[in-house]
């Protein structure tokens, strides 16, 4: 754990000296330069980048758990569609472009949150008849999953086809940008992401239960259908808060229980904090590197984490027996 945020730290430090054209921060800078550089640009794209990482690692904690599956993650039941084809509604309604920022962005959020709960309802619905959330059957509900994905998808193409000026909105979402991050998705995403935090915390013992499987854990004394529905929330609610401010950002959720699993092994409380400090620091190497890889011109965050996440993926699976 002191590992984990001795690094973050490391990194934020890092970030905060490094900008994306490679220039560095400089101690003959004047304050003004300090301020309006560091401040106002940097450390909120920083603090985002954590709080993004941290939000996607509890998610894809939470996924992978109440799934039983290593290879899950937050986006598995088509929340990241349906929270990119909320928030184009949107931006095609005109609500993006309020005079009231803030508003538009609480908005937009709270868009995302909808349109994820919905593509996971639409998800449960398809997968159907006797197939418990707890999934045994695993093969109904992923692909229910891959039909929502598809035809939100899909409706989001034809309402870009329909209105072209959404394409750079779309393109923003695709790839994954954490240069868009400012101080109000900060305090949105810190505040979402202490809820989420306890929450999970409270609700240590449920996933402890539900990893021996959702008889057992109904022999404990759970209401199994009750429970699975408040970690559905949960990881719903840490995908919409992600994509409504950077975009689809692929395979951290998936790549930060597998990083912290084999030095944290047995309940999933010390888990919870792990994954989340490891899905901030992958974030926020992932945000550097993209500064800095091909200066001055800057990766898209996304992009190079689906490289990063699409190639560790293919080592574990090659390592399956």
């Amino acid at each position: 754990m002191l590992g984990l945020c001795l690094i973050c730290l490391v990194l934020a430090l890092v970030s905060l000296s490094l900008g994306s054209g490679g220039s560095v921060l400089s101690l003959w800078d004047s304050a003004e330069q300090i301020q309006s550089l560091v401040i106002e640009v940097r450390l909120p794209r920083v603090l985002g980048c954590l709080l993004a990482g941290a939000l996607l690692g509890l998610g894809g904690l939470l996924a992978q758990s109440l799934f039983r599956n290593p290879l899950a993650d937050p986006y598995l039941l088509g929340t990241a569609s349906g929270a990119s084809l909320a928030v184009t509604l949107v931006y095609a309604a005109g609500l993006g472009a309020l005079p009231w920022p803030w508003l538009a962005q609480v908005g937009t959020v709270f868009a995302a949150f909808c349109g994820a709960c919905l593509a996971l309802a639409f998800s449960l619905l398809l997968r159907g008849p006797g197939t418990s959330l707890a999934i045994d059957a695993h093969a109904n509900l992923l692909l229910a999953g891959i039909v929502v994905a598809l035809v939100l998808g899909a409706l989001s193409d034809l309402l870009t086809h329909l209105r072209p000026e959404l394409l750079r909105y779309r393109l923003a979402f695709a790839l994954g940008q954490t240069s868009l991050i400012d101080w109000g998705a900060v305090w949105q995403m810190l505040v979402g992401f202490l809820l989420l935090f306890i929450l999970a915390r409270l609700h240590a013992h449920v996933l402890d239960a539900l990893i021996l499987g959702q008889y057992t854990a109904a022999s404990l004394g759970f209401v199994i259908e009750k429970e699975q529905a408040k970690l559905v929330a949960m990881m719903a609610a840490s995908t919409a808060l992600v994509v409504a401010h950077t975009g689809l950002i692929a395979f951290v959720g998936l790549l930060a229980p597998h990083v912290v699993r084999p030095f944290i092994r047995g309940m999933h409380k010390p888990l919870i904090l792990a994954c989340a400090l490891a899905g901030a620091l992958l974030l926020s190497l992932a945000d550097l590197l993209a500064r800095t890889l091909w200066m001055p011109q800057e990766i898209p965050t996304g992009l190079l984490t689906a490289v990063i996440g699409g190639l560790f993926l293919l080592a574990l699976l090659k390592r399956q027996p």
